[in-house]
């Protein structure tokens, strides 16, 4: 798939423009979503090793890369509206039953979009999607507007400048490069001679801790098949900026029809740092439909 580009789309869902990429291809969709403060490009990398033939719909979660950016207010962005969001986007290009991918806050949102639109579901794959035990998951976590995700760099010469400065500091240096690269490069929005972060930090600092009440009324209401990759939790030894699991080990117990499988070695950003476990584990999904 190498040299292969993207489509660039519009759609309004949800009161909202929402910007998607897509890969046209054939065969069961995959839905790809990304996390907090990134976008859909980031999953270039990850596409790229899969079969030419793949069709892949990767969206701009609202408020991230070329979708709308929504007023700022003193209150959570929560991913289940972001899951939501998802669900009138399939609607909104009718998209046939897909494979839902999704890293982090995306794949957390996920749970919602199927939860909300399960006639656009085959199956779900989630990577590390972020969520804590039933009793945590209850309780709304405060929100923390003056956070120091708030007060990142906001003003950059160039996407250049910013993968040079973010290339040596953990997480980012761990990430494969290309994928770094792509986060940079569709990550900043021009302005006048200068360039900001597509998503503001003082946006971003509202969707974290926006995990969603009802999510586990969400995963009681998926019938298809999910299969969860988690990370590993901190161990002693691990080396500096390693970024353990961030999902509860017995949530697979939750879904209907849940499998899972640890991935020995490897933290929160698997996914972003190692593009060719990635799209086997997307293949492996899709193969598994097809039986």
């Amino acid at each position: 798939m190498a040299g292969r580009t993207p489509i660039e789309r519009h759609v309004q869902v949800a009161g909202f423009d929402c910007a998607y990429w897509e890969w046209p291809g054939e065969g069961t969709p995959v839905l790809i979503v990304h996390g907090i403060g990134l976008h859909g490009r980031t999953w270039d990398r990850v596409i790229e090793e899969l079969p030419p033939s793949t069709h892949v719909i990767a969206p701009d979660l609202r408020g991230h890369g070329r979708s709308e950016v929504p007023p700022v207010r003193n209150e959570h962005l929560w991913w289940g509206g972001l899951g939501h969001d998802l669900a009138a986007l399939l609607r909104a290009i009718a998209l046939p039953p897909a494979l839902g991918v999704g890293h982090s806050m995306g794949g957390h949102a996920m749970i919602f979009a199927a939860a909300d639109a399960p006639e656009h579901f085959a199956s779900l794959l989630l990577f590390e999607p972020n969520i804590g035990d039933p009793e945590r998951a209850r309780i709304p976590e405060p929100l923390e507007a003056d956070a120091g995700v708030a007060r990142r760099r906001n003003d950059w010469a160039s996407p250049d400048e910013m993968f040079e400065r973010f290339a040596g500091r953990p997480p980012f240096n761990a990430w494969d490069p290309a994928v770094l690269r792509a986060y940079c490069d569709y990550g900043l929005v021009p302005e006048g001679d200068r360039f900001r972060l597509a998503c503001p930090p003082a946006l971003e600092a509202t969707i974290w801790g926006g995990q969603s009440p009802g999510l586990y009324d969400a995963i009681d209401a998926i019938d298809v098949p999910v299969h969860l990759v988690r990370a590993e939790p901190r161990a002693p030894g691990q080396p500096e900026g390693f970024t353990p699991s961030q999902t509860w080990p017995g949530v697979v117990d939750y879904f209907h029809h849940g499998t899972e499988e640890l991935l020995s070695g490897r933290g929160h950003f698997f996914a972003l740092e190692t593009a060719p476990l990635a799209a086997a584990l997307i293949e492996t999904a899709l193969a598994r439909l097809s039986r």
